[in-house]
């Protein structure tokens, strides 16, 4: 079966799931090969709608210049519900121009990544195109370079905490393992 892999990243304020927000997430398509789909990517802003996490939002402040008033004040930011089912249209696109019958859901931070768009693929379109399990980049490097960080001298973008940024780099470095032989 055929697969494209949709490295992604997401942006949040606080680590809970249920309750913070996204407010920004991005996804670059892969192909098996590690062709990077030049020029196609998924990026939004969302609305925040929910609480958020202190400890988080001193991070924000403090390192991005980024208040619960600048993501407020952000234009262009798509509610969730929207957000989610056009991402889902972008999947099926990606596939059907592709030939591809499989979309797997890449991650630096699997868990976290997942998570949180998991939930609220489930929240918000009452699906999740991926399923329930993805790849978990530095666990692939682990096994595939003998260390969980071997990968990061591959990324390609700074690491700015700006999800499409983000998402390129480690598309990018994805990218590098597979054209080394690996096999997901």
């Amino acid at each position: 079966m055929s697969k494209v892999y949709f490295v992604t990243d997401v942006e949040t304020t606080g680590p809970d799931f249920s309750r913070h927000n996204m407010y920004q997430f991005a996804s670059v398509p892969v192909l098996q090969d590690g062709t990077v789909l030049e020029g196609i990517a998924f990026d939004v802003d969302l609305d925040p709608e929910r609480c958020h996490d202190e400890d988080t939002l001193d991070f924000l402040k403090r390192e991005l210049q980024i208040t619960p008033a600048t993501l407020q004040a952000r234009e262009n930011t798509v509610k969730p519900s929207g957000a989610m089912l056009t991402f889902n249209s972008f999947i099926l696109g990606v596939l059907k121009e592709a030939r591809a019958q499989k979309p797997l859901f890449v991650a630096d931070n699997l868990a976290f990544d997942w998570g949180f768009n998991h939930t609220y693929f489930l929240q918000y379109a009452g699906h999740d195109p991926f399923g329930y399990a993805g790849r978990n980049i530095p666990c692939l490097s682990a096994g595939f370079y003998g260390g969980r960080s071997a990968w990061e001298k591959f990324i390609t973008e700074p690491h700015t905490h700006d999800a499409l940024d983000d998402t390129r780099g480690n598309a990018g470095a994805f990218s590098k393992m597979l054209k080394d032989g690996l096999k997901v």
